[in-house]
C-alpha cells in the first residue's frame, strides 16, 4: 500500500475547512459598511402604502367577473367546483 494514501483524506478535509472558514471572514468589507449602517441606526422609517387604488380594486373586479362569467362548467359555485 502507498504510504500516501493514509494522508489524502485528512489533507483534504483540511483543505476544505479551510477554505470553508474564509467565507466567515471579510477582511475588505468596506462596501458592505454602507448597507449595514442603514439597518443598524435603529430609527424606525415610514413604509409607502402599498395599496391597490379604489379605482384599480374596481376594474380588476369587473375583468375578474367579466372572466369568471366566461368559463365552463359555469364559475357561480366555487364551493362546487
Amino acid at each position: 500500500m502507498n504510504p500516501v494514501l493514509p494522508w489524502i483524506l485528512p489533507l483534504g478535509c483540511v483543505l476544505l475547512l479551510t477554505k470553508a472558514a474564509e467565507c466567515f471572514i471579510l477582511p475588505n468589507s468596506s462596501h458592505l459598511e454602507s448597507i449595514l449602517s442603514k439597518y443598524q441606526d435603529g430609527e424606525t422609517h415610514s413604509r409607502s402604502k402599498r395599496a391597490i387604488l379604489f379605482s384599480d380594486r374596481q376594474e380588476i373586479l369587473m375583468l375578474h367577473n367579466k372572466l369568471r362569467g366566461q368559463v365552463y362548467p359555469v364559475a357561480s359555485n366555487m364551493e362546487y367546483m
